[in-house]
């Protein structure tokens, strides 16, 4: 059956609503109080990883990665990057991570939004950066029209296993992609301090 596409109206995802309407910032002290005031808000949100459990957890991905230099990497930068896992992954995550402390490190868990009645979209916009794997949630982040960085370490693994929407993710993927520690520090430095930084490609986009 053929029907006609004009009686159709497109419009947005309406969760996307809340980047531009919400107070990100203060929403995001509802929950980390003042641990992020003052500072740089980072946003690192990977997709679901179905073989962490079995794994284990490698933060971005990397073979090598040293939390407490990333820590104070964060603390030089003025920066606070904070972590959501992926619903799937958050048990694992949560019990990688009780066994360090770290001041610039924070965990963003579904029972925090919960308490808090926000939707994670409501606190977004409080991020200067987007740090993701290949998370589609880079499309909506790329409505802002701030500095993304992807570690893509494992997009073979994950290409055979679930495939991608659109092809190549290196084509599309409007940001620097990093392999190691010292890559992504460097990356982070860059959108910190260059504010059209890959701005073409995300205008392209």
């Amino acid at each position: 059956m053929v029907t006609d596409p004009n009686k159709y109206i497109v419009t947005g995802a309406p969760r996307n609503d809340f980047l531009y309407s919400s107070d990100g910032k203060s929403n995001m002290s509802k929950i980390f109080g003042n641990k992020i005031k003052d500072y740089n808000v980072i946003f690192f949100m990977p997709t679901f990883s179905e073989n962490k459990a079995s794994k284990g957890v490698k933060l971005f991905n990397f073979d090598e990665f040293s939390l407490k230099d990333f820590d104070k990497f964060l603390e030089k930068n003025k920066c606070k990057l904070i972590f959501k896992p992926h619903p799937h992954d958050e048990e694992i995550v949560l019990k990688y991570f009780l066994d360090y402390n770290l001041n610039n490190f924070l965990i963003l868990r579904n029972e925090d939004l919960s308490v808090s009645h926000l939707d994670l979209y409501e606190l977004i916009n409080a991020s200067k950066i987007l740090i993701t794997d290949h998370s589609s949630v880079f499309y909506d982040f790329l409505l802002l029209d701030r500095p993304m960085i992807f570690a893509p370490v494992n997009i073979d693994s994950y290409n055979e296993d679930r495939g991608f929407l659109i092809e190549s993710f290196e084509t599309w993927a409007p940001g620097p992609k990093v392999f190691s520690q010292d890559e992504l520090q460097f990356e982070i430095s860059k959108c910190l301090t260059e504010k059209d930084y890959y701005g073409e490609k995300r205008a392209w986009m």
